[in-house]
């Protein structure tokens, strides 16, 4: 196998502790079929996260950026993708709501060209193990975006986003925090990309776990959903 960087995973941190070692420990056990790095930001945390992460400083392929004060997810994602090697970049939430295990399926038809973007479903098989007000806000998010731009995913706001790193690049990003999983998939339609949802397992977080995600993030969505379709 190349010794080339093929995947580059992008992992936004903000006030994540709890959870990093064993996500990294996780990630290391992962059978990726292509050479891989991982691009961490810590995100203005004041938890700790950051003396976490550098324990792993001088590892092979394991890279630590800093923002000084927390600038959102999106913005994280802006960072980590000026300094991306591979051909493909994976969106990875630092928590342990997704199980890395299930990546090496998920970039296959990615790998194997026979699209653009891959989407890991937490819908396909029944119901994710999630708060119902997460629930239902997730749904009624996802309805609204098909029923506007006439599309059929199940589950637009996905931590698990796989691109070719071209096309990711081009787009362009505005958002700086959640709304930008609206803004991505609207403009990857817009942009003609092909996108594939997959099946994946999840087991949400709640907020005395240290959610993020908050009641203002949906509007925030739908404002960003809102500003799309007048500029269509």
């Amino acid at each position: 196998m190349s010794s080339t960087i093929q995947i580059s995973v992008l992992l936004p941190v903000y006030n994540e502790a709890r959870w990093l070692a064993a996500l990294i420990e996780r990630l290391d056990q992962v059978n990726w079929p292509v050479p891989v790095e991982f691009i961490w930001v810590n995100d203005g945390s004041t938890d700790g996260s950051w003396k976490i992460l550098n324990r792993y400083a001088g590892r092979p392929n394991f890279c630590l950026l800093y923002h000084a004060g927390n600038q959102g997810k999106a913005a994280a994602i802006r960072t980590a993708l000026r300094h991306v090697r591979g051909k493909y970049v994976i969106t990875h939430d630092t928590d342990l709501e997704y199980d890395p295990a299930e990546l090496p399926a998920l970039l296959q038809p990615l790998l194997r060209n026979e699209v653009d973007v891959v989407y890991g479903s937490r819908f396909m098989h029944g119901h994710a193990r999630m708060r119902w007000d997460y629930f239902f806000a997730n749904r009624c998010l996802t309805a609204l975006f098909n029923y506007y731009l006439r599309v059929h995913l199940t589950d637009m706001e996905t931590g698990y986003k796989l691109f070719r790193v071209d096309l990711l690049r081009n787009l362009k990003i505005q958002s700086q925090g959640f709304a930008w999983e609206v803004e991505i998939t609207a403009k990857l339609l817009r942009s003609g990309a092909k996108i594939l949802e997959l099946p994946i397992s999840f087991h949400g977080r709640d907020r005395g776990e240290g959610k993020k995600i908050r009641w203002r993030d949906g509007p925030r969505a739908l404002w960003e959903l809102r500003k799309y379709l007048r500029a269509r």
